[in-house]
């Protein structure tokens, strides 16, 4: 094996090296594997991205969305990759562009539009005609990224990456007959699934169609649960938005609640309700510690609970900030 030898020097502009001679570590990727390469590299970005993603305006990264135009590139190359390896494996020559007249010096693989043109009109059909007009909007979308000035909308984009993916993990399973699996990206695949069927923004966060009804009743028997309880005294709890005004009275502050957002940053809770039961976010009505760590806190109640057994118990209204109602 040759060796490496270095020299560096320094200029006005940074760094060089000149490489003497070079010890060249030599790899080939197959179209399959290079198209794994390509959607692991989309799965990294939407891990920072997607997958635990804000649309609340107080809230949203617009560096972060920014990046959603790399994710979307990088999982169109890995299923244009797809498609070639699969007509190659048909026949070797189907991935050339004009099958009949191959330059040997210089062979031009085939498109994508074309790669997915090919598959459709195969015999036996291995692209429904829906599919492949979606792969083909999906690569217009591509070439508008790298040619065009575009506006960039991160939900529509997430929903097209979401479906396109799906797309992706179906195809490998017809085409391969095995399910692509990567247990890294595990939660994130599952949730790219989940949204491929449809998702819906819900207070700046995105919930699928039965997440969505989960947070809405947690967040209705939050408003129910109005009081909470230690062994001898009843406390309405602090809604959101009032944090500040509670530590205040209390001679306390907490930078997390000098600036109050319309949404609460864990359960969501609009200012003027109360959070959701067990939220982290919530402070004891008593000593203005966290609620569900706070020795102060035995349970939640609701109002009704609270009037029919406050005879043996003192009564704090927090909001109005009354004081000891027994």
């Amino acid at each position: 094996m040759r060796r490496v030898e270095e020299d560096e020097w320094e200029i006005e502009i940074g760094k060089f090296f000149i490489i003497k001679d070079v010890d060249i570590m030599e790899f080939e990727l197959d179209l399959l594997r290079n198209s794994y390469d390509y959607l692991k590299e989309s799965l990294e970005y939407y891990s920072k991205i997607g997958y635990d993603e804000s649309h609340d305006p107080e809230r949203e990264n617009m560096n972060l969305k920014i990046k959603w135009k790399t994710t979307f590139l990088l999982l169109v190359q890995a299923i244009e990759l797809l498609l070639k390896e699969k007509l190659s494996r048909i026949s070797p020559i189907l991935i050339y562009d004009n099958i009949d007249n191959i330059s040997i010096n210089n062979p031009k693989t085939i498109s994508y539009k074309n790669s997915i043109n090919r598959l459709k009109y195969l015999k036996p059909k291995l692209l429904k005609d829906e599919d492949a007009k979606f792969l083909i909007k999906c690569g217009d979308i591509r070439n508008d990224f790298v040619h065009y000035k575009v506006k960039l909308n991160s939900i529509d984009i997430k929903k097209k990456y979401c479906k396109l993916f799906e797309l992706y993990v179906n195809l490998h399973s017809k085409f391969f007959n095995n399910k692509y699996k990567n247990y890294k990206y595990r939660g994130q695949i599952l949730q790219i699934l989940e949204f491929a069927k449809g998702f819906e923004i819900f207070r700046g966060q995105e919930y699928s169609k039965k997440g969505l009804n989960r947070v809405k009743a947690d967040l209705k028997e939050g408003q129910e649960m109005s009081f909470m309880y230690n062994d001898n005294e009843f406390f309405e709890r602090i809604r959101y938005g009032n944090e500040k005004y509670l530590l205040n009275k209390l001679g306390m502050n907490d930078f997390y609640y000098n600036k109050t957002y319309k949404y609460c940053g864990d359960c969501l809770a609009t200012i003027g309700e109360y959070h959701m039961v067990e939220c982290d976010w919530e402070l004891c009505p008593k000593c203005g510690d966290q609620l569900i760590t706070c020795d102060c806190f035995k349970g939640y109640c609701s109002i009704e609970y609270t009037k029919e057994n406050s005879e043996n118990k003192s009564l704090t209204l927090t909001n109005d900030f009354a004081i000891n109602k027994e």
